[in-house]
């Protein structure tokens, strides 16, 4: 306790009405007076406010950057398993075409296509 000190007198201050519930809050004994030991724990209870806002705001960024980490993960999950699948599907074909030649799985080529166009003798005079 700190005795001897003076006290403010909530009636002579002059403030909104919300700050004045605020003082009123930290009057215990009722008097309508704010002593020295209310003054301190109103200065401890808005430095705990202040802290626990900093460590609010600390938590907020943390979970930032792990929800953006996880989106990226989920991201990166979804964009493998497109490339397996597609790699699947491809190995799982039994016959591949490369320009005109179609060949099995093993490499042997089954057919060659023709290349044959019909050109009409008019066009061919205008060459």
């Amino acid at each position: 306790d700190v005795e001897g000190l003076p006290s403010v007198d909530l009636r002579n201050v002059h403030a909104g009405s919300g700050t004045m519930q605020q003082l009123k809050g930290f009057d215990k004994n009722g008097d309508n007076k704010i002593s020295a030991d209310e003054l301190i724990d109103m200065v401890d209870e808005i430095g705990k406010t202040e802290r626990e806002k900093r460590e609010m705001k600390e938590q907020r960024d943390r979970y930032r950057k792990y929800s953006g980490g996880a989106v990226g993960i989920i991201v990166l999950l979804i964009l493998s398993t497109f490339a397996v699948s597609l790699c699947a599907s491809e190995l799982s074909k039994e016959t591949h075409a490369d320009h005109a030649t179609l060949a099995d799985a093993m490499g042997s080529v089954l057919g060659v296509g023709d290349a044959v166009a019909a050109v009409p003798l008019y066009v061919l005079a205008a060459m």
